[in-house]
């Protein structure tokens, strides 16, 4: 029987363009361009980040709202404190080694890079190798390995949560982040229309909602092949005690790697990461070796430091 082959799920819209550059919002007060320049530079090489620049923007947007401590901008409204590479940008205490473990939260798996935690909840940004830029900004919970989409401007994500307050209590706030939602959507979408910005090609899903996306040969197909269980009957399966079943998952997924299907290593590894209280060990055998073949070293990197380094919350 031939192997299954990688299906597009989804359809990627058009970027917004969030910079003055583009003459769609206003100029992001108080950075130089060369700072602005340096600052990616830096995050781009420490932290394997491509910062957009909604990323700058909120950042400006909270300094202006608490000039002494930025990151906490949103802290009293939302419970939302800017983290990760956000404090990079400030002057900040000392920062664990290697940088880019600060704000990371337990399920946080190397695609994504959390720019804003609560107790609760986190946002983060999505990308799919370490050098693209992101499009889409994700919301995951802090004590499971689930992430939904909430949009593809940070700017717009936490302006929409402010809108969910009670009325009144945010005014403040809010006048400083619409003229720059109004300057790139004038209109507040509905939220048919809204998650369907969210939306982005994939070649497979994940269980953490996230998907994978992974070359695949324009003409044979290879690159990606779905393994016999999927979803609901993975979660099913890797929610049980260990069986001979998941130990078949793994020799097909290697089976995969040496045909070069590397897709096939990164969705099972990523699966087994959103169960890594069990499987941590296959998660980071499969995932080093697809991250090496689909040329992604960083991910590798991250992924390495961040199963040695953060510990699941006491809560979980």
């Amino acid at each position: 029987m031939a192997p299954t082959r990688a299906a597009t799920k989804r359809s990627r819209p058009a970027e917004v363009l969030t910079t003055a550059d583009d003459g769609l919002v206003p100029a992001i007060q108080g950075f130089s361009d060369d700072q602005i320049a340096a600052w990616k530079l830096m995050l781009a090489k420490e932290w394997y980040f491509e910062a957009p620049a909604d990323f700058f923007t909120l950042y400006a947007i909270a300094r202006s709202i608490a000039p002494g401590q930025p990151t906490d901008a949103f802290k009293a409204s939302l419970g939302l404190e800017l983290t990760g590479p956000y404090m990079a940008l400030s002057t900040a205490p000392t920062l664990p080694t290697p940088v880019f473990l600060h704000g990371r939260c337990y399920y946080d798996p190397p695609e994504v890079i959390t720019v804003a935690s609560s107790p609760t909840f986190h946002f983060g940004y999505l990308r799919d190798a370490p050098k693209d830029t992101p499009t889409h900004v994700v919301e995951g919970s802090n004590d499971a390995g689930t992430f939904e989409f909430r949009g593809r401007s940070l700017v717009d994500v936490v302006h929409a949560k402010l809108l969910e307050q009670p009325r009144g209590t945010v005014d403040g706030l809010l006048s400083h982040l619409t003229p720059f939602v109004v300057a790139v959507s004038p209109k507040r979408p509905t939220k048919r229309a809204r998650a369907a910005t969210c939306e982005r090609k994939w070649t497979a899903p994940t269980l953490s909602g996230l998907g994978i996306c992974v070359p695949i040969h324009p003409t044979t197909g290879v690159g990606f092949r779905a393994l016999p269980t999927q979803r609901h009957q993975l979660q099913k399966l890797l929610s049980k005690p260990r069986s001979k079943d998941v130990d078949d998952l793994l020799t097909r997924a290697n089976i995969a790697v040496d045909e070069c299907e590397f897709g096939t290593a990164l969705q099972l590894g990523l699966d087994l990461f959103a169960h890594r209280d069990t499987y941590s060990n296959e998660a980071k055998r499969l995932l080093d070796v697809a991250y090496l073949l689909l040329k992604r070293g960083g991910f590798a990197k991250v992924l390495r430091h961040h199963l040695a380094s953060i510990e699941k919350p006491l809560s979980s």
